[in-house]
Parts: structure tokens; sequence; C-alpha cells
């Protein structure tokens, strides 16, 4: 289901706005360049992706389930295969647009997210993309708004090195109001780089127990 970038927005300042989370998420993906610019954006958009640091997710679900939006079927450690809990996200209805909570570890210049999708039937899909040689200073931004409200993100130039890999038509009308804006050339190479190299991750049903058992990389 797609929405209007307005109806967007207004999800997006209510998380803003909200004093328990203030500070302990970014935005990322297609919403950040019209965050930023206070621009409407040329497309409809289907949900607001946000990351969180790993060691902030406890009260991220708190909130939400103080918010009575919290449900443990769309949160990816009660997904019956993942037996250990492993955090890879969660995703809630606000105001019937979907969020998307996706952990993240950014140490020694390696940025660790996760992410999950749930599939037709039941289906579940874990994954966690590695990118190195990255920086929080490059990766996030923090600006502010009209009406003095702060906002963390990816990066203007983190946003296009993504969309460029997936370079998808909405991407590519993204990428052309992030260029409208201007990006630092030197910190978009980089981050392009890392993006191009970068590896994923991905856990099903039938691959968790082995790659626990093989000593992965898929840590708690």
């Amino acid at each position: 289901m797609s929405h209007s970038y307005n109806e967007i927005k207004q999800v997006a300042l209510q998380l803003i706005k909200a004093e328990k989370i203030r500070g302990l998420f970014y935005f990322a993906g297609g919403i950040v360049p019209y965050l930023l610019a206070d621009s409407e954006s040329d497309r409809e958009h289907g949900d607001i992706d946000v990351v969180v640091e790993k060691s902030d997710m406890p009260m991220i679900r708190e909130y939400l389930k103080e918010q009575k939006v919290y449900q443990k079927a769309t949160d990816s450690m009660f997904i019956p295969f993942n037996r250990k809990q492993l955090d890879f996200g969660l995703v809630v209805q606000i105001n019937e647009i979907p969020v998307n909570f996706s952990p993240f570890t950014l140490y020694g210049g390696e940025m660790r997210q996760r992410n999950f999708s749930l599939e037709e039937a039941g289906q579940a899909l874990l994954v966690e993309a590695l990118l190195r040689d990255v920086e929080s200073e490059v990766f996030f931004s923090t600006n502010v708004l009209e009406k003095k409200q702060i906002i963390k993100s990816y990066s203007l130039e983190t946003v296009k090195a993504a969309k460029k890999q997936s370079n998808r038509w909405k991407d590519q009308i993204d990428i052309r109001q992030i260029d409208s804006m201007g990006v630092n050339s030197q910190k978009y190479a980089r981050l392009a780089k890392a993006f191009n190299m970068m590896s994923l991750e991905m856990i099903s049903a039938d691959t968790y127990d082995e790659l626990l058992a093989a000593g992965d990389d898929i840590k708690e």
C-alpha cells in the first residue's frame, strides 16, 4: 500500500516529538532527503525505515508498547525458528503506515545492520548487512528542521550510495532530489565503495541451526 509524502511526514514528526525515544533513532531510506529539504516528494512511499543502535532497541520496544502499536507477531525476536531470540528488528503500524525499526552496531569501522522480512505463508528471513570502512560521522547526520526539531538520519551521501545499489525507479527520483541538495564527493565515494563491497547474511528456518552451529558471525 502506498502513502503520500504528507502522510509519511506526519508519522515521522510524531516519532521526532516522542520524548521517550528522542535521539535514539535515525531515519533511513527515501524519506530522508525530503525531510531535510522540507520538500514534497514526486512519488508515493510504502513505509518508513528507521535504524537504532542495538543497545537502544529495548527502549524502542517499551515506547511502542506504551503507544499500543507493538505486535509480537511482527517482532523478529519471536519468529518461531529464532529460538535464541536474536534481534533483527520489528515492524509496527502507525496511522496505517508500516514503520521498520532495524538494529545496528558500528564499531571499528564495521557497520552491521539487521532487518527481516515476513513472506507469504508465514515464512521469515533474517538479514544482516555488513559494511566495512565506515564511520559514524560519515554514515549519519544530525540536522535541525523548521521549528527547531532535531532529526538524526542517514547522511545524504549514505542514502545516495544505498539507492545506487538498488537503482529502482523510485531510487532514481530520490537520487535526483539528493543531487539537487548537494553531497560531499569524497564522503560519497567512500560510502559508494563500502556499499559496493557490502556482504549479506541471510538466515531462514532451514539455515538457522546450521549457521549457529558453525560459529558464524551471527551473534546476539
